[in-house]
Protein backbone atom coordinates (compact mmCIF):
# COMPACT_ATOMS: atom_id res chain seq x y z
CA UNK A 1 0.00 0.00 0.00
CA UNK A 2 1.45 3.44 -1.27
CA UNK A 3 1.90 5.58 2.02
CA UNK A 4 0.96 8.82 2.14
CA UNK A 5 -0.29 12.01 4.02
CA UNK A 6 -3.44 12.19 5.92
CA UNK A 7 -5.04 14.90 8.11
CA UNK A 8 -5.73 14.61 11.79
CA UNK A 9 -8.51 16.54 13.51
CA UNK A 10 -6.75 17.96 16.41
CA UNK A 11 -10.07 20.00 18.02
CA UNK A 12 -13.22 20.83 16.22
CA UNK A 13 -11.58 22.84 13.45
CA UNK A 14 -7.98 22.63 13.77
CA UNK A 15 -5.90 19.90 11.89
CA UNK A 16 -2.39 18.59 11.54
CA UNK A 17 -0.86 16.63 8.82
CA UNK A 18 0.54 12.93 9.51
CA UNK A 19 3.20 11.71 8.25
CA UNK A 20 3.86 7.60 7.62
CA UNK A 21 5.82 6.42 10.16
CA UNK A 22 8.97 6.04 8.13
CA UNK A 23 9.24 9.49 7.69
CA UNK A 24 11.56 9.85 10.60
CA UNK A 25 13.95 7.11 9.39
CA UNK A 26 14.46 10.66 6.53
CA UNK A 27 15.85 13.19 8.90
CA UNK A 28 19.53 12.26 8.43
CA UNK A 29 19.42 12.36 5.08
CA UNK A 30 17.08 15.28 4.94
CA UNK A 31 19.94 17.38 7.18
CA UNK A 32 22.89 16.26 5.16
CA UNK A 33 20.64 17.87 2.10
CA UNK A 34 20.21 20.82 4.21
CA UNK A 35 23.67 21.34 5.21
CA UNK A 36 24.74 21.35 1.54
CA UNK A 37 22.01 23.76 0.33
CA UNK A 38 23.30 25.95 3.29
CA UNK A 39 26.95 25.92 2.05
CA UNK A 40 25.77 26.95 -1.39
CA UNK A 41 26.17 23.34 -2.65
CA UNK A 42 22.99 23.59 -4.53
CA UNK A 43 23.19 20.90 -6.88
CA UNK A 44 24.14 18.45 -4.51
CA UNK A 45 21.38 19.66 -2.35
CA UNK A 46 19.04 19.17 -5.14
CA UNK A 47 20.02 15.50 -6.25
CA UNK A 48 19.68 14.36 -2.06
CA UNK A 49 16.22 16.36 -2.30
CA UNK A 50 15.00 14.22 -5.51
CA UNK A 51 16.23 10.98 -3.88
CA UNK A 52 14.49 11.31 -1.20
CA UNK A 53 10.88 12.40 -2.26
CA UNK A 54 11.51 9.43 -5.17
CA UNK A 55 11.52 7.03 -2.10
CA UNK A 56 8.94 9.33 0.27
CA UNK A 57 6.47 10.73 -2.00
CA UNK A 58 5.09 12.02 0.52
CA UNK A 59 8.18 14.11 1.67
CA UNK A 60 6.81 17.80 1.41
CA UNK A 61 9.65 19.58 2.92
CA UNK A 62 11.89 17.65 0.12
CA UNK A 63 10.08 19.35 -2.52
CA UNK A 64 9.93 22.73 -0.71
CA UNK A 65 13.56 23.01 -0.24
CA UNK A 66 14.23 21.78 -4.01
CA UNK A 67 11.54 23.90 -5.33
CA UNK A 68 13.59 26.70 -3.14
CA UNK A 69 17.03 25.50 -4.54
CA UNK A 70 15.79 25.68 -8.46
CA UNK A 71 14.51 29.50 -7.32
CA UNK A 72 17.62 30.71 -5.78
CA UNK A 73 19.49 29.83 -9.09
CA UNK A 74 16.83 32.03 -10.94
CA UNK A 75 15.22 28.59 -12.33
CA UNK A 76 11.51 29.78 -11.43
CA UNK A 77 10.02 27.66 -14.87
CA UNK A 78 11.98 24.43 -12.89
CA UNK A 79 11.29 25.63 -9.25
CA UNK A 80 6.88 25.97 -9.70
CA UNK A 81 5.87 22.54 -10.65
CA UNK A 82 7.84 21.38 -8.17
CA UNK A 83 5.99 23.59 -5.48
CA UNK A 84 2.64 22.37 -7.44
CA UNK A 85 3.13 18.86 -6.61
CA UNK A 86 3.41 19.03 -3.38
CA UNK A 87 0.48 21.13 -2.82
CA UNK A 88 -1.17 18.58 -4.98
CA UNK A 89 0.06 15.97 -2.67
CA UNK A 90 -1.06 18.04 0.72
CA UNK A 91 -4.37 18.96 -1.04
CA UNK A 92 -5.19 15.29 -1.51
CA UNK A 93 -4.55 14.23 2.06
CA UNK A 94 -7.65 17.37 3.19
CA UNK A 95 -10.65 15.37 4.04
CA UNK A 96 -14.29 16.04 1.91
CA UNK A 97 -15.87 17.83 4.65
CA UNK A 98 -12.44 20.58 5.25
CA UNK A 99 -13.32 24.13 4.57
CA UNK A 100 -11.62 26.71 4.00
CA UNK A 101 -12.60 29.53 5.93
CA UNK A 102 -13.34 27.69 8.95
CA UNK A 103 -10.45 24.80 9.24
CA UNK A 104 -6.98 25.66 10.50
CA UNK A 105 -3.01 24.22 9.30
CA UNK A 106 -1.83 26.29 12.11
CA UNK A 107 2.25 26.60 11.65
CA UNK A 108 2.23 26.11 15.82
CA UNK A 109 1.61 22.25 14.52
CA UNK A 110 5.50 21.78 13.38
CA UNK A 111 3.89 18.90 10.66
CA UNK A 112 1.87 21.72 9.19
CA UNK A 113 5.00 23.64 8.61
CA UNK A 114 6.30 22.10 5.31
CA UNK A 115 3.01 22.24 3.49
CA UNK A 116 3.00 26.26 4.45
CA UNK A 117 5.83 26.89 3.55
CA UNK A 118 5.10 25.41 -0.15
CA UNK A 119 2.37 27.84 -0.02
CA UNK A 120 4.61 30.84 0.33
CA UNK A 121 7.59 29.67 -1.91
CA UNK A 122 4.49 28.89 -4.98
CA UNK A 123 3.20 32.77 -4.15
CA UNK A 124 6.55 33.95 -3.88
CA UNK A 125 7.93 32.55 -7.85
CA UNK A 126 3.75 33.14 -9.30
CA UNK A 127 4.60 36.85 -7.67
CA UNK A 128 7.93 36.81 -9.85
CA UNK A 129 6.76 35.47 -13.21
CA UNK A 130 3.92 38.22 -12.85
CA UNK A 131 1.15 35.80 -11.89
CA UNK A 132 -0.43 38.30 -9.28
CA UNK A 133 -3.99 36.84 -9.52
CA UNK A 134 -2.74 33.22 -8.57
CA UNK A 135 -0.16 34.06 -6.17
CA UNK A 136 -2.96 36.20 -4.40
CA UNK A 137 -4.97 33.46 -4.07
CA UNK A 138 -1.93 31.22 -2.24
CA UNK A 139 -2.10 33.85 -0.08
CA UNK A 140 -4.75 34.36 1.14
CA UNK A 141 -5.26 30.32 1.64
CA UNK A 142 -2.44 30.78 3.48
CA UNK A 143 -3.76 33.40 5.60
CA UNK A 144 -7.17 31.63 5.96
CA UNK A 145 -5.18 28.69 7.02
CA UNK A 146 -2.87 30.08 9.67
CA UNK A 147 -4.72 33.07 10.75
CA UNK A 148 -1.94 33.81 13.21
CA UNK A 149 -0.07 34.69 9.92
CA UNK A 150 3.15 33.45 10.94
CA UNK A 151 4.71 33.63 7.53
CA UNK A 152 3.34 37.33 7.01
CA UNK A 153 1.15 36.63 4.12
CA UNK A 154 -0.80 39.67 4.85
CA UNK A 155 1.60 42.03 3.98
CA UNK A 156 2.28 40.39 0.74
CA UNK A 157 -1.13 40.64 -0.21
CA UNK A 158 -1.42 44.26 0.81
CA UNK A 159 1.02 45.04 -1.09
CA UNK A 160 -0.39 43.61 -3.88
CA UNK A 161 -3.41 45.01 -3.92
CA UNK A 162 -1.69 48.71 -3.54
CA UNK A 163 0.76 47.68 -6.36
CA UNK A 164 -2.40 47.00 -8.41
CA UNK A 165 -4.49 49.99 -7.49
CA UNK A 166 -6.91 48.09 -5.81
CA UNK A 167 -7.36 50.90 -3.16
CA UNK A 168 -10.83 50.05 -1.85
CA UNK A 169 -10.23 45.98 -1.30
CA UNK A 170 -6.80 47.08 0.85
CA UNK A 171 -9.32 49.20 3.00
CA UNK A 172 -11.73 46.47 3.79
CA UNK A 173 -8.55 44.00 4.08
CA UNK A 174 -6.91 46.66 6.60
CA UNK A 175 -9.59 46.55 8.67
CA UNK A 176 -9.21 43.26 9.32
CA UNK A 177 -6.20 42.25 9.35
CA UNK A 178 -3.90 45.38 10.21
CA UNK A 179 -3.38 47.06 12.93
CA UNK A 180 -2.39 50.48 14.51
CA UNK A 181 1.29 49.70 14.66
CA UNK A 182 1.69 47.76 11.60
CA UNK A 183 3.15 50.54 9.32
CA UNK A 184 2.50 48.80 6.25
CA UNK A 185 -1.42 49.00 6.83
CA UNK A 186 -1.34 52.72 8.85
CA UNK A 187 0.26 53.94 5.74
CA UNK A 188 -1.06 52.14 3.68
CA UNK A 189 -4.30 52.92 4.43
CA UNK A 190 -3.29 56.62 4.39
CA UNK A 191 -2.06 56.18 0.72
CA UNK A 192 -4.77 54.51 -0.67
CA UNK A 193 -7.90 57.17 0.98
CA UNK A 194 -5.64 59.66 -1.14
CA UNK A 195 -6.37 57.94 -4.17
CA UNK A 196 -9.58 57.38 -3.87
CA UNK A 197 -10.13 61.09 -3.53
CA UNK A 198 -10.74 60.87 0.09
CA UNK A 199 -8.55 63.41 1.56
CA UNK A 200 -10.38 64.10 4.74
CA UNK A 201 -10.34 60.51 5.44
CA UNK A 202 -6.73 60.16 4.57
CA UNK A 203 -5.40 63.00 6.77
CA UNK A 204 -7.96 61.64 9.26
CA UNK A 205 -5.72 58.50 8.56
CA UNK A 206 -2.27 60.00 8.77
CA UNK A 207 -2.94 61.68 12.34
CA UNK A 208 -3.80 58.31 13.28
CA UNK A 209 -0.93 56.28 12.46
CA UNK A 210 1.18 59.29 13.33
CA UNK A 211 -0.01 58.33 16.85
CA UNK A 212 1.43 55.30 16.93
CA UNK A 213 4.28 55.55 14.11
CA UNK A 214 5.18 59.15 14.07
CA UNK A 215 8.80 58.42 12.33
CA UNK A 216 7.53 56.56 9.43
CA UNK A 217 5.27 59.84 8.20
CA UNK A 218 8.68 61.89 8.41
CA UNK A 219 10.61 59.01 6.26
CA UNK A 220 8.14 58.90 3.75
CA UNK A 221 8.28 62.91 3.60
CA UNK A 222 11.99 62.96 3.31
CA UNK A 223 13.25 64.04 -0.11
CA UNK A 224 16.56 62.00 0.72
CA UNK A 225 16.74 58.31 2.50
CA UNK A 226 19.60 57.29 4.21
CA UNK A 227 19.86 53.86 5.90
CA UNK A 228 20.24 54.23 9.67
CA UNK A 229 23.81 53.65 10.57
CA UNK A 230 24.92 51.24 12.87
CA UNK A 231 21.69 48.99 12.25
CA UNK A 232 21.85 45.15 12.56
CA UNK A 233 19.12 44.82 10.07
CA UNK A 234 17.95 41.49 11.80
CA UNK A 235 16.09 43.67 14.53
CA UNK A 236 14.20 46.69 15.25
CA UNK A 237 11.86 48.72 17.89
CA UNK A 238 8.64 49.65 17.18
CA UNK A 239 8.53 53.30 16.36
CA UNK A 240 11.70 53.33 15.85
CA UNK A 241 13.75 55.26 13.17
CA UNK A 242 14.94 51.91 11.70
CA UNK A 243 11.13 50.47 11.06
CA UNK A 244 10.53 53.59 9.02
CA UNK A 245 13.34 52.94 7.21
CA UNK A 246 12.37 49.46 6.37
CA UNK A 247 8.47 51.02 5.53
CA UNK A 248 10.19 53.35 3.05
CA UNK A 249 12.70 50.58 1.65
CA UNK A 250 9.55 48.64 0.97
CA UNK A 251 6.86 50.75 0.08
CA UNK A 252 8.19 53.63 -1.00
CA UNK A 253 7.59 52.89 -4.51
CA UNK A 254 4.21 53.04 -4.49
CA UNK A 255 4.02 56.77 -2.91
CA UNK A 256 6.73 57.68 -5.70
CA UNK A 257 4.12 56.49 -8.21
CA UNK A 258 1.30 57.93 -7.20
CA UNK A 259 0.75 61.50 -8.21
CA UNK A 260 1.04 64.28 -5.82
CA UNK A 261 0.79 61.97 -3.00
CA UNK A 262 4.17 62.51 -1.79
CA UNK A 263 3.24 66.17 -2.14
CA UNK A 264 -0.11 66.16 -0.14
CA UNK A 265 1.86 64.48 2.59
CA UNK A 266 4.17 66.55 2.94
CA UNK A 267 2.34 69.46 2.85
CA UNK A 268 0.04 68.07 5.86
CA UNK A 269 2.71 67.44 7.90
CA UNK A 270 3.51 71.38 7.57
CA UNK A 271 -0.42 72.10 9.28
CA UNK A 272 -0.41 74.34 12.05
CA UNK A 273 -0.99 70.67 14.94
CA UNK A 274 0.47 68.42 12.44
CA UNK A 275 4.22 69.31 13.45
CA UNK A 276 4.58 67.75 16.67
CA UNK A 277 2.95 64.24 17.78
Amino acid sequence: MEKSLKLKRQDKHTWEFVYPEDYIDTFEEFDAAMEDMQCLDYRSAEGAFVGLYIKHPYHLDAYHHLALSYYRRGKLSEAIPVWEKALDIGHRAFPIDFQLGRDRLPWDWIDNRPFLRCLDGLALAKKEVGLYGEAMWLRRECLLLDPNDSLGARFEIGEMLLSEGRDKEFVSFSKQWGGDCVGEFAYGKVLALFRLGQKDQAAKALKEAREYLPLVAEEIAKKRHVRPRDWDDRYYSLGSKEQAYIYWDSYGFLWKKSEGALEWLRDELKKPGNKDV
